[in-house]
């Protein structure tokens, strides 16, 4: 085999090699992100979790944290997760319980996340809102 045919494949596995450890490494983020997202939720510490979203600094509006300090969450559960596009982007469907300080009624909601990496950044942004409490 000639020397240029071994340096090709070599560099080819390298190149390979390389791209699943970026993707090791996006994964291993994503499940740090994803915790400390979920532990701000589940502490009701939605001005933490607001910090995760790609927007939240530049956004003219920021969500009501005087309506959303009277929810307390009681339960957080992914029910999906699913890789979206180059797997730059995760989709994860959410189930919260929480109740309202004033009446102790537990309700449920589905949060539906789409979450994405910046490779400039290596950090993962959360592009959907905060979840809909009512």
């Amino acid at each position: 085999m000639k020397i240029a045919t071994r340096f090709s494949i070599l560099f080819a596995i390298l190149l390979l090699g390389c791209a699943q450890a970026e993707k090791l490494y996006q994964d291993y983020e994503f499940g740090e992100v994803g915790e400390t997202y979920e532990h701000a939720i589940r502490w009701s510490d939605f001005r933490v979790a607001n910090g995760f979203r790609k927007h939240a600094p530049t956004e003219d509006k920021s969500p009501d944290f005087e309506k959303l300090a009277q929810f307390r969450v009681t339960s957080y559960r992914v029910k999906e997760h699913a890789e979206l596009m180059d797997q730059s982007q995760v989709r994860q469907t959410v189930e919260i319980g929480y109740f309202k300080a004033d009446s102790f009624v537990e309700k449920k909601l589905t949060d539906h996340q789409i979450w994405e990496y910046d490779g400039e950044q290596r950090k993962w942004y959360l592009l959907t809102g905060l979840p809909d409490f009512k």
